[in-house]
């Protein structure tokens, strides 16, 4: 079926004008940035994590591609939306982690001064230089993955900093993606801005 190609050679292959259709079983949910993918049939149950992570292979850009399209033979539309809104409660781009929303939203307990400990969590991330090089070669979406494989040795450097905050991120999953997410696109703007001014 693939006429002797290699699984490796696959998204190179997939590239060339040679080949229009890629089928595939369980591969490429992760890690496969094709931007020319437009058309997605699925025949399997998906859900959570695992609906966004196949769902979003197609929201690459490249020129040509002005819309995609997903026929979806098993999924319920109410069970992806379902996935897929954690990721759009978010803040927007740019918003710092204010204590008195986090607050509200977690039923903590933080402080005004706790937003240091946030501050430095933020400038640690974008003098990090393996995050800093991530964030001036990918789009976003995928700096997202080497953003959050650094956020826990960042956590664990400022552990002392403020242990209440450092509990809360590291035994609530909703409350860390939150951070997480906030801080990457914060770090991500900062550098992408500073990159375009010293660049």
């Amino acid at each position: 079926m693939n006429h002797g190609i290699r699984e490796t050679e696959l998204p190179d292959r997939f590239a060339s004008n040679e080949f229009q259709v890629l089928l595939v079983a369980e591969k490429y949910q992760t890690g496969f940035d094709q931007p020319l993918l437009h058309t997605m049939y699925v025949d399997k149950r998906l859900s959570g994590i695992q609906a966004v992570q196949t769902l979003s292979r197609l929201n690459r850009t490249c020129p040509g591609k002005e819309n995609t399209f997903v026929l979806d033979f098993v999924n319920d539309p109410e069970e992806i939306y379902l996935s897929f809104k954690p990721y759009y409660e978010t803040p927007l781009q740019g918003e710092k982690s204010d204590p008195h929303q986090l607050n509200e939203r977690f039923g903590t307990d933080f402080t005004p001064a706790d937003q240091l400990f946030f501050n430095q969590l933020e400038s640690a991330a974008t003098e990090n230089e393996k995050i800093r090089q991530a964030a001036e070669a990918n789009t976003l979406s995928n700096f997202e993955p080497v953003f959050n494989q650094h956020l826990e040795t960042l956590l664990l450097d400022r552990m002392n900093g403020n242990e209440a905050i450092f509990n809360r991120i590291m035994n609530d999953e909703a409350f860390k993606t939150f951070i997480a997410q906030r801080l990457m696109h914060n770090v991500f703007n900062n550098l992408k801005k500073e990159a375009s001014i010293y660049g």
